[in-house]
C-alpha cells in the first residue's frame, strides 16, 4: 500500500494518506479528506515490537495500524470513543481487510 505526502500547515512535521485513511473518511460520511497516518523518525527507528503507526484527524489521535519487522500490517485499531462520532459499530472488523498490506513510502 502506498503512502502518500500530504502537505499540512505546521500541526504535522510527516503526514502521509492512503487507502487507509480514504476508506475511513468515506466510512465515516466525512466530505472532505480529513483522516492522515502520522510517522516520525522516532517509530521508525524504535526497537519496541509491534511498530506502530498512528492514524489521526485534526484534533486528535482515531487509531494506530500495528506492523511487523517487513512493515507489514499485524492489526488496525479505530477507537469508537474518540474524536470521530460517525463511524459504523464494525469499522474494525471492516478494518481486517488491510492486514497483509505493506506500507510502504
Amino acid at each position: 500500500m502506498e503512502l502518500k505526502r500530504r502537505k499540512m500547515r505546521e500541526e504535522v512535521r510527516k503526514a502521509w494518506t492512503c487507502e487507509i485513511t480514504w476508506f475511513l473518511d468515506q466510512v465515516a460520511g466525512l466530505d472532505e479528506r480529513l483522516h492522515y497516518i502520522v510517522i516520525n523518525d522516532l517509530i521508525l527507528f524504535d526497537d519496541e515490537e509491534p511498530a506502530t503507526y498512528y492514524i489521526r484527524v485534526p484534533g486528535g489521535t482515531v487509531g494506530s495500524i500495528f506492523l511487523d519487522d517487513d512493515y507489514n500490517i499485524k492489526e488496525i485499531f479505530i477507537d469508537l470513543n474518540n474524536v470521530v462520532e460517525s463511524y459504523p459499530a464494525n469499522i474494525n472488523k471492516q478494518m481486517k481487510k488491510f492486514i497483509g498490506e505493506r506500507m510502504i513510502e
